[in-house]
């Protein structure tokens, strides 16, 4: 790792920490907004994640002509460790993230420094404008980037803290609170910013919503290599975050404090994971979790019982499943969509309807096997 120029170690307002991969394409639109900021008392740290194309010389070029951008480059190793090296070499008095892809709008850092300032609380989070790069982009789901207050709001519980949703680069968080409980992302596991949000949030005693959209998010094409992931690959590195918070919870000797929290924040997770889990992977991950589980004296909604139902269940549905395989279209139709059914009121009990959507989803699969079961009504007949 190298950082590219010599550096006035001198603690700025705001560092930005910013991973590049490949990102030529988004980069130049991306640091002009980070440079011209209104608020100039930032410093901005480009970890040039071991890209293939011409980010890195994009990023000398402003690096030289701009002494507030500082280029690290290193192997690809994902934007995880990308970011832990930001918050190493950071000096900041508060920090921010962006996305490559993303820019700012001009008041930005502007605004969310003085909302820090003049608030005094321990996060502040802005709204989202969500741009489709076009007509192919996915779909995303616009009521997660809605901020569900406003002002300022004392986190008291879980519960609270669970509303804040896990966008790194909609929030400004302060240094010493990193600092002090040492929080770092999880190395070469995605869902990075879940944990890193979540073990933030944990010290944290107030928020300040800021209603106004100051940061420009890019949903991507579905054709590009950011979209086309495995979603099982993917649910299945979200329960392994969940044992990296676990360790690192473990290492800053805080897990007694925050062992209700840490409950809640895993079966919030284990139910996603489970719904998003491809059916033959399912029996290898409720084995790995019911080890996990019986491990850890923790309050968890998830026990032996629950799981051992969840198996037989689920050992049930392969052995129906492959009896089905050579049966009518319509008939497969309907088998997914009842084992749907069934894992999201699974989902339901065990996560205390903490998946927002869940009952809305339930009665719209029920709507659909009852379609179903009439159109095969009719087909007997």
């Amino acid at each position: 790792m190298n950082d590219t120029q010599k550096y006035n170690t001198t603690m700025k307002a705001i560092s930005i920490i910013l991973p590049v991969y490949n990102a030529e394409k988004y980069l130049n639109k991306c640091l002009n907004a980070l440079i011209n900021q209104t608020f100039s008392d930032i410093e901005i740290l480009c970890i040039n994640d071991g890209s293939s194309d011409s980010s890195l010389s994009i990023l000398e070029k402003f690096a030289h002509n701009d002494k507030r951008i500082r280029i690290f480059s290193v192997p690809n190793q994902g934007p995880a460790t990308a970011r832990n090296i930001g918050l190493q070499n950071s000096t900041g008095k508060y920090l921010m993230f962006c996305d490559s892809d993303d820019w700012y709008a001009p008041t930005y850092c502007e605004e969310m420094f003085a909302i820090m300032e003049n608030e005094h609380v321990d996060i502040a989070m802005c709204a989202a404008n969500l741009i489709k790069e076009s007509s192919n982009s996915r779909q995303d789901n616009l009521a997660y980037y809605q901020l569900p207050s406003s002002g300022k709001k004392y986190l008291y519980t879980f519960e609270d803290i669970h509303e804040i949703n896990v966008l790194l680069w909609s929030k400004i968080f302060k240094k010493s609170i990193v600092d002090q409980f040492n929080i770092r992302f999880p190395d070469k596991l995605i869902h990075d910013d879940d944990a890193f949000v979540f073990l933030y949030t944990l010290h944290c005693k107030t928020i300040y919503y800021h209603n106004k959209e100051l940061y420009n998010y890019l949903i991507r094409d579905l054709n590009s290599s950011v979209s086309q992931f495995n979603t099982a690959i993917n649910s299945m590195m979200r329960i392994n975050m969940t044992h990296a918070v676990y360790e690192q919870l473990v290492k800053n000797n805080v897990i007694e404090q925050y062992k209700d929290y840490y409950a809640s924040f895993y079966n919030h997770n284990f139910g996603i994971t489970l719904l998003m889990t491809d059916y033959r992977m399912l029996i290898d991950f409720l084995e790995k979790e019911q080890k996990f589980i019986r491990e850890k004296d923790l309050n968890f909604k998830i026990d032996d019982n629950n799981i051992n139902i969840l198996k037989n269940d689920m050992n049930a549905f392969i052995k129906y499943k492959k009896l089905t395989l050579s049966r009518k279209e319509l008939i497969k139709k309907r088998n997914r969509l009842e084992k749907k059914l069934v894992f999201k009121q699974i989902i339901n009990i065990i996560t205390l309807n903490s998946i927002r959507g869940i009952r809305k989803s339930i009665k719209n699969l029920k709507f659909l096997i009852d379609i179903a079961d009439k159109q095969l009504e009719s087909e007997n007949k």
